[in-house]
């Protein structure tokens, strides 16, 4: 109405800006992890055996479907694992040390929110998960005896194909992948379940060519209104290093101050250490839309390293 009614913003004008991308054409990434710490089982590999049946109408990132029962299906009354009501992964060991295992569910209430878990062909206890309603969640297997949750661990070989097994006790929760990794607490469980998509914004330093600012990105919230990119980290691509401070990431030529993690940046990136360090956790979220928006970014100070 105010552009309609003849009013003109004066543009921002912000210092050592890019040129403008379209978020169209960040191209999809994987992002590499250590196989001998963490093994993947994803439902799109499982056999699954009834009351289980895949689904394919809740797709989240790079997994094409889930399982779980029917709405309709009686719950597991015995609390006691049943052999042939499984899901198997089977998955390839290369380290022999102890393992904890994180699966992602999707529990839409209290009454439907529980499975067994079962590795190497263990019998199957009982664990622990939150209702999550409307969202993805990753949770570690654990066992609760007497108020008190204890993480799942189990001793596996290398070499060894291992049968990882969840077991039916609940209509309507579901399930859609499963990592079983050597490391007790710091799992990011987001390294497998999003689709990670790189997006190149080429930099303007003199004396410099094929330099860009790489932004590794996923789209975190995809509801109307309320669509939101998650920003795993930003990189520099140069020949040589530069000297990047106060980094603005520009939607559509705008800064907003919540998009403001890499603001306290003061380092040099480039050459043969690309990840710009933030001094604390590198990730952030950016309200943008990847299907219509534009990206470029401004620098307080952009240079070749002295």
């Amino acid at each position: 109405d105010l552009s309609m009614a003849g009013y003109k913003p004066t543009p921002i004008q912000y210092p050592n800006a890019t040129p403008t991308v379209d978020f169209t054409t960040a191209a999809p990434v994987s992002v590499p992890f250590d196989p001998g710490d963490y093994v993947v089982g994803k439902i799109d590999t499982a056999v699954l055996a009834a009351p289980f049946v895949k689904g394919s109408d809740d797709i989240d990132g790079p997994i094409t479907s889930y399982a779980s029962a029917p709405t309709a299906t009686a719950p597991n009354a015995t609390n006691a694992a049943v052999a042939a009501q499984s899901i198997t992964f089977n998955m390839n060991v290369t380290k022999t040390a102890p393992y904890f295992a994180w699966v992602r569910i999707k529990t839409p209430e209290a009454k439907f929110s529980k499975f067994f878990f079962g590795a190497n062909n263990a019998a199957g206890a009982a664990f622990v998960t939150p209702v999550t309603t409307t969202e993805w969640k990753w949770v570690r297997v654990e066992a609760v005896a007497n108020n008190v949750s204890t993480p799942v661990t189990f001793n596996l070989t290398a070499g060894a194909t291992v049968p990882v097994r969840v077991f039916y006790r609940d209509p309507g929760a579901k399930i859609n992948m499963t990592v079983i990794t050597t490391r007790r607490d710091d799992f990011n469980g987001e390294l497998f379940s999003n689709q990670f998509y790189d997006i190149k914004v080429p930099l303007k330093v003199a004396g410099v060519e094929n330099a860009f600012i790489v932004a590794t990105i996923w789209e975190k919230t995809l509801g109307e209104g309320k669509k939101s990119l998650g920003v795993k980290e930003l990189k520099i691509e140069s020949p040589v290093p530069l000297h990047v401070k106060g980094i603005k990431p520009l939607i559509n030529g705008l800064f907003y101050t919540n998009h403001g993690t890499y603001t306290i940046v003061d380092t040099v990136a480039g050459a043969d250490k690309p990840v710009i360090q933030t001094g604390g956790s590198t990730s952030s979220v950016w309200v943008a839309d990847k299907a219509i928006d534009k990206l470029s970014f401004s620098f307080d100070v952009l240079e070749v390293a002295p």
